[in-house]
């Protein structure tokens, strides 16, 4: 195959999109689980503000606002597990990102709105 008739580099529009959709999903329902699901204590406060899924897929950092402090951050840890077997019920991917929490701060505007 002569290099004219290579497919350039780069992002394919089609995985593109899916990759979007993936993100706004995930976005989504990890905002109804926090809103409906998580009866912890510690993190009813907390408001999910973004999502950063990566291209494989693989992994998601997940930004959230609320008070920091390290009780929050292990009862974070251990809501993972939980969080992503959910996800995996009601997204129904092949795989499921493992989720990593990173904290923008107290009072942290959201870079996507929350429906009210």
């Amino acid at each position: 195959m002569t290099s004219s008739h290579r497919r350039p580099r780069g992002r394919n529009p089609v995985t593109s999109l899916h990759h979007l959709r993936h993100h706004q999903l995930l976005l989504e329902e990890l905002r109804t689980l926090f809103r409906v699901e998580v009866t912890d204590a510690r993190l009813t406060p907390l408001r999910i503000v973004a999502v950063e899924l990566a291209a494989d897929g693989a992994s998601a950092r997940v930004a959230w606002s609320g008070p920091d402090d390290v009780a929050v951050r292990l009862a974070l840890e251990r809501a993972a597990g939980f969080l992503q077997a959910r996800l995996r019920e009601s997204l129904g991917w092949k795989r499921t990102p493992r989720l990593r929490f990173v904290w923008l701060g107290l009072d942290a505007s959201p870079l996507e709105e929350e429906p009210s």
